[in-house]
């Protein structure tokens, strides 16, 4: 029987006007993409918890519609944020553009023993 195992990492930006804001102590991340770590230090192909929406597009391109997530609405007084999805990674964007959360993961499908 094959088996299914997972590993997940959430990035909190911690920024004001989020319904998270506050209970999370903010990560400073960087997240590089293509090329080796001297070249993307200086590059422009890294997202930063900064960062807003449009800027991530830009590096990442398109990721098409996003899903839209309330929080259970009646007690958020920020409204919704969206939910933009990569192959392994997911953003969570408030209204003002700037990133919530950003989630990396990765599954493996272990094969019977």
């Amino acid at each position: 029987m094959a088996r299914l195992t997972g590993s997940r990492s959430s990035f909190y930006t911690h920024y004001p006007g989020h319904a998270d804001f506050n209970s999370y102590i903010k990560c400073n991340f960087v997240i590089y993409f293509e090329g080796s770590f001297q070249e993307l230090n200086n590059s422009k192909k890294r997202i930063t918890p900064s960062m807003k929406w449009e800027q991530v597009k830009e590096i990442l391109g398109d990721s098409g519609r996003a899903a839209i997530q309330t929080q259970g609405s009646s007690s958020n007084p920020f409204g919704s944020t969206f939910v933009y999805g990569y192959q392994n990674n997911a953003f969570e964007v408030m209204k003002n553009g700037y990133i919530a959360t950003v989630t990396l993961f990765k599954y493996n499908l272990d094969a019977a023993r």
